[in-house]
């Protein structure tokens, strides 16, 4: 049976642009995370590749890439260097990668819990108990759930 094939779009710095046509191969500098505090979070992200998306290269950083063609003019997808980007559109398998929602990614980032609404924030805030919190980090793959939760808490 063949894999599916997604279409897929990655924003980069122009050298790695100009690594991808000169190599073919475009893989994740771990070295440019934006901030050193976010290192937990991204091996954190790992280590969910490592478990949910077959053969993921052992400890690699995952090549982030969007599902929606990122429109460059808005400021969600302007580069926060010093450098321009380019946009590069690509196809792979779709048991090649691990969706998630963008917008939950930040409680990963921020050690914060995912809660789905004010009250379940609350009761996580009255209990701090960072292995419970870090359970709730795996509801950024579960689209059904998180479709769920309250808009005016955590958006549309």
């Amino acid at each position: 049976m063949s894999d599916e094939m997604i279409e897929l779009w990655t924003l980069q710095d122009v050298g790695a642009m100009k690594r991808l046509e000169q190599d073919g191969v475009l893989r994740c500098d771990g070295r440019k995370i934006l901030h050193w505090r976010f290192r937990e979070a991204y091996h954190w992200l790992i280590g969910q590749m490592e478990q949910r998306v077959e053969r993921y290269p052992k400890g690699r950083f995952p090549l982030w890439a969007w599902l929606v063609k990122p429109d460059m003019r808005t400021f969600k997808h302007r580069f926060y260097g010093s450098e321009s980007q380019v946009r590069i559109g690509f196809r792979i398998p779709r048991s090649r990668v691990l969706l998630h929602d963008y917008v939950s990614w930040h409680c990963v980032l921020n050690r914060f819990p995912l809660s789905l609404c004010e009250a379940e924030y609350n009761r996580f805030e009255r209990n701090w108990n960072e292995q419970t919190i870090r359970r709730t980090w795996e509801r950024i793959f579960d689209f059904d759930l998180l479709a769920l939760s309250v808009p005016a808490w955590s958006g549309p």
